[in-house]
């Protein structure tokens, strides 16, 4: 079982305790931390360090969802740290990070009959693709895949935004699953 501590509030962060509560077999939601009123530069680490609850410390993975350069360092020592910019980028658990799907395809029509996720991205994306994307001919599957991520990310937007990495990680998984079928 791995366990997961969250810092920081985001609907990302939001998302995927939801996530691993609807879907998490082997990885456990431990608890949030919500740091308030931060300066731009944390002085004192050790200070801060200990504004952090203990039980942050025991979880096997912490997502920082802050946004704030200088928490990673109140931090060091733990387990394991993840701060990506785009968490769909990011390996927290067996069951959360990188999205990977298994695909069961209608060789006569080209047809996905069924998707399984493996892995889901943490906001839980991957499941509203594998429910989106069955019944549709392999080709329109990956022109669609993009813009779906991108309606169910909870990532930001615009021209540097991580929508937009979340949409080509999901539609690599998708290429990769059809591609061992095929």
């Amino acid at each position: 079982m791995t366990k997961v501590a969250i810092i920081g509030s985001a609907a990302c962060a939001n998302k995927f305790i939801e996530t691993i509560k609807k879907h998490g077999k082997h990885t456990e939601f431990m608890l949030q931390f919500l740091p308030e009123n931060l300066p731009a530069i944390i002085d004192d680490i050790e200070i801060f360090k200990k504004k952090i609850p203990r039980e942050i410390f025991d979880a096997d993975v912490i997502c920082d969802y802050s946004g704030h350069k200088d928490i990673v360092y109140a931090l060091a020592g733990v387990k394991k740290v993840v701060s990506p910019k785009c968490f769909c980028a990011a390996d927290i658990s067996e069951e959360f990070g990188i999205p990977e799907f298994e695909v069961e395809i209608d060789k006569d029509n080209g047809i996905i009959k069924n998707i399984t996720v493996t892995k889901s991205s943490p906001c839980g994306a991957s499941y509203f693709l594998a429910d989106k994307l069955k019944g549709l001919k392999i080709d329109e599957a990956l022109s669609k895949v993009g813009l779906l991520t991108q309606h169910a990310c909870r990532g930001s937007g615009g021209p540097l935004g991580t929508i937009h990495a979340a949409a080509e990680i999901h539609k690599k998984a998708l290429k990769d699953a059809i591609g061992k079928k095929i």
